[in-house]
């Protein structure tokens, strides 16, 4: 993977710390597993950037903010599949598009996509899934034994918090 910086079009929407190295003590499948259903289960990353694609599309008619605001939020999460798909390959697992073993190991299907054009169901939907998400790492980070693998998770919940924070402001300011 090459090294990556936040001076990309997802800037304002990724923290500004750096990302840490993006390598691993040593391979461990049962890690892969779980971070499988990180990468690309139900309420994984590709989940949201896919959800937030289809709402860019839905919302930019209605609320351009939040139509903008959603597209480099899924900019920031390819990028955080990116970085777990490399984690996963250097764990010796295979980053395809489906859950780990918590999750059934089911492929990838759109219809993990809640397809609603009202916008506050959209942002309180996002706002579930960000918080989903920051719990699945923590959880994750507890299970996992590697701090180099810790170190990156934990850099993913920063950006994860800060994409709810943005959402908690447009719910504020759409939804009153």
């Amino acid at each position: 993977m090459a090294p990556t910086n936040n001076n990309v079009i997802y800037k304002g929407y990724a923290d500004s710390s750096p990302y840490p190295a993006i390598k691993v003590s040593s391979p461990n499948k049962q890690y892969a597993d779980l971070l499988m259903d990180d990468f690309a289960g139900p309420k994984g990353e590709f989940t949201a950037m896919s959800m937030y694609f289809y709402q860019h599309y839905i919302a930019s008619y209605e609320s351009g903010d939040y139509g903008v605001m959603v597209m480099r939020i899924a900019i920031a999460e390819m990028h955080h599949m990116d970085i777990l798909s490399a984690v996963i390959r250097q764990l010796g697992g295979n980053p395809v598009f489906r859950g780990g073993s918590n999750s059934g190991g089911k492929y990838w299907t759109s219809r993990n996509i809640v397809y609603s054009h009202d916008l506050c169901k959209s942002l309180q939907i996002a706002l579930q899934g960000e918080t989903g998400a920051i719990e699945s790492y923590e959880n994750h980070i507890k299970m996992i034994d590697d701090p180099y693998i810790k170190n990156i998770l934990e850099r993913i919940i920063s950006d994860e918090r800060l994409h709810k924070n943005y959402i908690a402001q447009m719910i504020t300011t759409y939804c009153k």
